[in-house]
């Protein structure tokens, strides 16, 4: 099972399975990278809002959404100064973003978040594709 997740028109994401559609819904920001979980539970995306917040021109938007029989968004959230990498946990609990200022680590079940100076990266087992 292959998932793809793209903008179509101005603000339309798009979700493919297998290279079929699947789902489209609006979003308030384009996509500048992201990551799929490994069992195709979930997925993250985040990119520059849709449009520029003067008082915080560098703002990223962060989206996670849930891809299980109705894909539904789980949360988003507003970086001040970007986002640079997300990784998913082993156990797809948890999302670990990146960014300019600090590393959050967030609970998808809880939606809450705790952040951690960038020099002391919190204990995660990050998702990896390992050959067999």
């Amino acid at each position: 099972m292959v998932f793809a997740a793209e903008i179509i028109k101005q603000w339309i994401l798009s979700v493919k399975k297998n290279n079929r559609g699947m789902w489209k819904t609006k979003i308030n920001h384009n996509i500048i990278g992201g990551v799929f979980d490994l069992n195709n539970s979930l997925f993250v995306i985040y990119g520059l809002p849709d449009a520029v917040d003067l008082a915080n021109p560098q703002a990223m938007r962060l989206s996670i959404y849930a891809l299980n029989r109705s894909p539904r968004k789980i949360m988003s959230r507003t970086y001040g100064g970007g986002v640079f990498e997300v990784s998913i946990s082993q156990n797809h609990d948890f999302v670990l973003v990146n960014g300019r200022f600090d590393l959050d680590l967030i609970n998808n079940k809880t939606k809450m978040v705790k952040s951690f100076n960038l020099l002391s990266e919190p204990d995660f087992e990050k998702q990896e594709c390992v050959r067999k």
